[in-house]
């Protein structure tokens, strides 16, 4: 009867720590949202889409023993092939957890936003003459 009640305590056990890992996604996004929340509010507003990339960059390198790992498996290549490639299936996945999960993620992206716009008023401004 202990050996039963121990066995189903290590069961217990370590489903209680497969779901405390985090998943890939989870991991990188973690990375970038240290990386922006280490920059100035004030840079993020001049350079959101430069730094918003340079924070994915160093998340990428920070976990690229995970990254590789992940997709040595054929089936997790093939699924992401298919949909945008591994790097941009990566990046969309990493973005929503980002926007879950990271307050300075939704500074960069409203600044982001409002630059998209400006460009798409001047080239519409340029048309006009």
């Amino acid at each position: 009867m202990k050996k039963l009640g121990l066995i189903l305590l290590l069961v217990i056990g370590i489903t209680s720590l497969s779901k405390a890992q985090l998943s890939l996604e989870e991991q990188v996004a973690d990375s970038a949202c240290v990386c922006l929340n280490n920059v100035d509010t004030a840079q993020i507003i001049k350079f959101s889409n430069a730094i918003k990339m340079q924070c994915f960059s160093e998340a990428v390198a920070q976990n690229e023993v995970a990254i590789r790992k992940n997709y040595e498996t054929e089936k997790r290549r093939e699924e992401d092939a298919a949909k945008v490639g591994i790097g941009g299936s990566l990046l969309i996945k990493v973005e929503n957890e980002l926007a879950k999960s990271c307050e300075k993620y939704a500074l960069v992206m409203k600044y982001q936003q409002s630059y998209r716009e400006s460009s798409k008023a001047a080239e519409k401004m340029g048309e006009k003459k």
